[in-house]
């Protein structure tokens, strides 16, 4: 975990305020909706953001009018590095960058402050196991209570199915059972090193902008890295909270930050604090907000769960228009994708000799159902041999091998699919058809408009694919010169020579797959 760091204000309007570096980028400038707010006049709206990227910190200006100096040198639109010590001046105010101090997790003197660090997991296991004393009716009715919340929230949790709805519900609980001021909950960003505000209440209120979450990222990095739960009891009495080395701001006095500890893993954090209140947090409700703790995060990730079923789901059905299921399986663990490139492929077309005059002899519906039986031959024998189907078109398809996996033997599987096919239509003995296939470089991927995609390749390959097929004899298989080369030893094959193709200046050399 890379040091974290925050903004001492030396000078300005905000001179002696400490702004901890919690989430990324961090904004500063004179809108209200920055990370740090300053309302001096030289400021620019948006004036400059921190980065925090690999580890290192850096800082841009966002084309400020007055710009942006560090140790007094003006910084160009560029990411500039910032270390420790390093004094960055925005208008009229000074920003010492400093390294935040972790002291409040030091074991030494432990006892002599209100403060109080248990393994989250610990309370959660005495929370299911510790028997109250009957004797003592108020430990009983403090645990009765914790019970009753818990089993409330528990039971709500199982109802909802929206992210946002559990975050309500979980901050409804807090407000209703611990009598917490402000209650914000952050979650990881996932992939990325940062944490956001997912939800920030203040008396039961939506926080509004310019509520910033006064926590060091410090405190919120090691809750989550170690699952442990932080009740501050009087932070306005403990020395490790003044001046510059203080983790919280000013005018907190009671705070507790717990793990969102799920099933899986720490998804993230539940901070709750008291202002100016002259009332305190108690060990008792430490536990309850860890419990709290838990069992949001589970419903939050049975919640992402579904939602990734979900589109999982959605995502299958689409690419199973295309693709074999041993394709679609390969594309949803994110192992290949449909996104434009070019490739070296496969294409193979294939069509009903004559099927204009058959169509008529038999009838619109007896030509439909012709039709399914020819295209449940093709499809079979395609994601057989992992192609993929482009289209149909009237009697026509065409199918492409060797994306978006590409395997040594595509083109292989390609002149199986196509033997398959052929014996198959003469098992059914209704109609012949004929199959053209060629090997070369073509675009490939989700093309079409805005409304309408789909998955298809273009380019020469293609069309002198379309071409043998058109030249081929009923019941036969015409292959390019360099399918030739990629299969040749392990079919058998006749040339027939060099051909013209329609659309080509020069003739290409054709060849015939002898299946039979």
């Amino acid at each position: 975990m890379p040091e974290t760091f925050k903004f001492n204000i030396t000078s300005g309007e905000r001179k002696g305020e400490t702004y901890p570096l919690l989430n990324f980028p961090f904004r500063i400038g004179r809108a209200a909706d920055n990370d740090l707010v300053l309302e001096d006049k030289k400021v620019s709206r948006y004036h400059a953001e921190i980065y925090l990227i690999n580890g290192e910190y850096s800082i841009k200006d966002l084309g400020s009018q007055n710009g942006t100096w560090i140790n007094g040198v003006k910084t160009t639109s560029t990411s500039a590095g910032i270390n420790a010590g390093d004094a960055v001046a925005i208008g009229g105010n000074t920003l010492v960058f400093d390294s935040e101090k972790s002291d409040i997790f030091e074991e030494s003197d432990i006892a002599d402050y209100k403060t109080t660090i248990k393994p989250a997991k610990e309370i959660l296991k005495n929370t299911i196991e510790e028997k109250a004393d009957s004797s003592s009716l108020d430990i009983l009715q403090k645990r009765t209570m914790m019970l009753s919340a818990v089993c409330r929230i528990s039971r709500d949790i199982l109802k909802e199915s929206e992210l946002d709805s559990i975050l309500n519900l979980t901050a409804d609980t807090i407000l209703g059972n611990i009598r917490a001021e402000r209650v914000y909950i952050l979650m990881k960003d996932e992939g990325m090193d940062s944490i956001r505000t997912a939800l920030a209440r203040d008396n039961n209120k939506l926080s509004g902008k310019e509520d910033k979450l006064m926590l060091s990222r410090t405190v919120i990095n090691r809750v989550m890295d170690e699952e442990i739960s932080l009740l501050v009891a009087d932070a306005k009495t403990d020395s490790r909270f003044k001046e510059s080395e203080s983790i919280f701001l000013y005018g907190i006095r009671s705070a507790i930050c717990v793990p969102l500890l799920g099933a899986g893993s720490v998804i993230g954090a539940i901070y709750a604090d008291i202002l100016n209140s002259d009332r305190q947090f108690t060990q008792e409700e430490l536990y309850l907000l860890t419990a709290i703790g838990n069992i949001s995060a589970i419903g939050m990730e049975q919640t992402n769960l579904r939602d990734r079923m979900t589109r999982e789901s959605e995502a299958r059905q689409s690419l199973m228009r295309y693709h074999s299921p041993q394709v679609v399986n390969e594309i949803i663990k994110g192992k290949g994708d449909c996104k434009v490139a070019e490739m070296m492929i496969t294409v193979l077309f294939t069509d009903i000799k004559d099927f204009t005059r058959l169509s008529e002899d038999i009838g619109p519906m007896q030509a439909a159902k012709l039709l399914n039986e020819y295209f449940d031959i093709i499809t079979d024998a395609v994601f057989r041999y992992k192609g993929s189907i482009d289209k149909f078109i009237g009697d026509a398809a065409m199918a492409i091998f060797g994306a978006p996996f590409h395997d040594a033997d595509f083109t292989e599987m390609a002149v199986k699919a196509a033997i398959d096919i052929q014996k198959e239509i003469k098992k059914l003995n209704k109609f012949e058809v004929r199959i053209g296939i060629n090997t070369g470089s073509a675009v490939i991927g989700n093309i079409g408009s805005s409304k309408r995609v789909d998955y298809t390749a273009i380019g020469d390959t293609v069309n002198i694919a379309s071409r043998l097929e058109k030249m081929a004899a009923e019941g036969s298989i015409y292959i390019g010169e360099t399918t030739y080369e990629q299969i040749k030893g392990i079919f058998k094959t006749r040339s027939i020579g060099m051909q013209k193709v329609k659309g080509k200046t020069m003739e290409v050399g054709i060849y015939e797959v002898i299946y039979e």
